[in-house]
């Protein structure tokens, strides 16, 4: 790690956190260093200790997961992620910091860190020492100015805009497998990006991804659709697109999301062909579907039908100005929770759980085809105006005994 800073906490410092002569942490082996990156809360943090040493320039670039999260407060200030240390949030290098406590003192993070690995630090890391390590790189990190000869391998996140700080990482990360991705980002972060842009985050995720993937974009304006191609190795997926389009690449005979178990798509336009093919033809092993506040963007009056033999926990709110039918086939699905938002069939003969969650309940609209004996637990979710309405009694009506019931 280059310094000009010489003598002192400094020194130790630079030789606890990278430096090249008795080099406390960066002999660790690279699954010891990807700990300590992760716990600095963001990729973007990571990639900027590329620049500090050559042993870490792409250390990052294998990273198990991937968390790129630009929320805003007051002020702009970024908001750390909820996977970061405590005490590095206040070593957050905003404008504005998201604690008023002062950084650490760095003596007190040595005298912590030298506490935790006396010895072999090899032998004796754990989770409290990787902590301390993550300390000491967010700290070196911030303390380290950067000039020409650093070379990054990303865009300096000081300039750079979100959209060339997410692409950039992307672009170089070396992983053939990556087992979580997660962006996040605010209308704040977002002037450059566009659906584009957004499409090519989930061809990467089609390509390295297997196990979740987390894509949040709030008040996103961007024109055009945002297309998600075929994942098989992609086991959780959740969408929350504050009204953006999401389109379902899926070619003819060709490609299946196998391995996704669960699927929760938010505040978005979708078709509903597409999304009908997708969840009846090409995902084999989902369990789990929750879909809040959508909209269909073909026909409104077109009836959708979902057939899926895995499906196992539904979630159906807000489906807003579709006037077809919806019906789910779903022998294996056990709970429920839905509402008055269309009208619609579902045929589940193993249903235990159902929550019925506001609206009026409405049998000549709303079919839910069970076997009476199996509903175990009944529950209604009322809004102040629900109160006295008839939903409590039309859909108490329904099963023959059951066992619990809340309102």
């Amino acid at each position: 790690m280059d310094t000009d800073q010489q003598g002192g906490v400094d020194d130790r410092l630079v030789v606890a956190a990278g430096g090249e002569e008795d080099d406390r942490i960066s002999g660790l082996p690279d699954e010891h260093l990807h700990s300590i990156l992760l716990l600095l809360g963001s990729t973007t943090d990571a990639a900027c200790t590329s620049v500090l040493s050559r042993r870490w320039r792409h250390v990052w670039t294998h990273l198990p997961e991937l968390s790129f999260r630009y929320e805003y407060r007051e002020k702009d200030s970024r908001s750390p992620s909820p996977d970061v240390d405590p005490e590095l949030s206040t070593l957050d290098d905003g404008d504005t910091p998201v604690s008023p406590s002062p950084p650490p003192d760095p003596s007190s993070l040595l005298h912590d860190f030298d506490t935790l690995v006396s010895g072999s630090l090899e032998d004796h890391f754990c989770i409290r020492s990787s902590h301390a390590a993550a300390r000491l790189v967010k700290l070196v990190l911030l303390r380290h100015d950067r000039n020409d000869d650093d070379d990054p391998v990303v865009s300096d996140p000081a300039t750079a805009t979100v959209r060339d700080c997410i692409g950039d990482a992307l672009a170089v990360y070396s992983a053939p497998t990556l087992r979580r991705l997660d962006i996040t980002a605010s209308s704040v972060a977002l002037p450059h990006v566009t659906a584009d842009d957004v499409s090519s985050w989930l061809r990467f995720a089609s390509h390295r991804l297997a196990g979740d993937l987390h894509l949040s974009v709030l008040h996103f304006q961007a024109n055009g659709d945002i297309m998600l191609p075929v994942c098989e190795r992609v086991t959780s997926m959740g969408f929350q697109l504050d009204s953006s389009t999401l389109r379902f690449y899926l070619p003819p005979q060709l490609g299946a999301f196998e391995a996704l178990a669960s699927l929760s798509i938010r505040e978005a336009i979708v078709d509903s062909c597409e999304l009908e093919t997708m969840l009846s033809s090409r995902c084999p092993r989902l369990k789990e579907l929750k879909l809040e506040i959508i909209n269909f963007k073909d026909d409104a009056r077109r009836s959708l039908s979902v057939c899926s033999g895995s499906l196992e926990q539904l979630q159906i709110l807000y489906i807003r100005y579709h006037e077809g039918l919806l019906q789910v086939a779903a022998p294996m699905l056990r709970t429920l929770r839905c509402g008055d938002q269309c009208d619609f069939y579902i045929a589940a003969p193993k249903l235990s759980e159902l929550c019925w969650d506001n609206g009026k309940y409405d049998p000549t609209r709303h079919h839910i085809a069970e076997e009476g004996h199996t509903l175990r637990r009944l529950e209604i979710i009322k809004d102040a105006g629900m109160v006295g309405s008839k939903a409590d009694a039309a859909v108490q009506q329904r099963p023959r005994a059951v066992p619990e019931y809340h309102h």
